[in-house]
């Protein structure tokens, strides 16, 4: 039978998951920034690069929301256009590593109910969530999207934030949190 309450999260596993969030974002940062791509990448990443800098015209509306972040980053006046749209794949990358903890490791604690095993649900979530996050982190397909401009890592952190609303809902119950799940989805 599946319960509708969840275990609360004391004070000190909330500021446990705070560290452990900002030091998997420091790391991916410093992973993906250390290997960021500073120039045009050849392929696919350069032809979105073109189209919505406004180099070329757009002549199929292929993903708009991603596109109106790609050219509203492509206007503001920092480093060179290749560096500037390239690290909006680092940020997207990195959020969806931190989220990708957070929501495993809730969903594990939440999921730990047998008697012998519940006084290391907090320990086996942490680590399940630790370890879940490294890996996408390192993941090949991963770390290319977040180093050159690619479409994925922004549908990969939507992804992640269409999830992590879900399980906020299902906690707390604020619709308002439903409806911008729907938005985005």
């Amino acid at each position: 039978m599946i319960s509708s309450e969840f275990k609360e999260l004391s004070p000190r596993r909330k500021k446990i998951d705070l560290l452990i969030s900002l030091s998997l974002g420091v790391v991916a940062s410093a992973v993906y920034l250390s290997t960021l791509a500073n120039y045009v990448f050849p392929g696919v990443s350069a032809k979105y690069m073109a189209v919505f800098s406004g180099i070329e015209p757009n002549l199929l509306p292929v993903y708009p929301l991603w596109g109106a972040v790609v050219s509203f980053a492509s206007k503001l006046p920092l480093f060179s256009l290749a560096l500037r749209l390239n690290f909006l794949s680092v940020i997207f990358s990195v959020v969806s590593v931190v989220l990708l903890y957070r929501i495993v490791s809730f969903l594990v604690y939440q999921n730990v109910n047998e008697e012998y095993s519940v006084e290391y649900a907090e320990k086996v979530s942490i680590y399940s969530g630790v370890v879940a996050a490294v890996a996408m982190l390192f993941a090949v397909p991963v770390w290319q999207a977040a180093t050159q401009l690619r479409v994925e890592s922004f549908n990969l952190m939507l992804a992640f934030i269409m999830a992590f609303l879900l399980v906020q809902f299902a906690v707390r119950r604020w619709v308002w949190l439903l409806a911008l799940f729907g938005f985005i989805g």
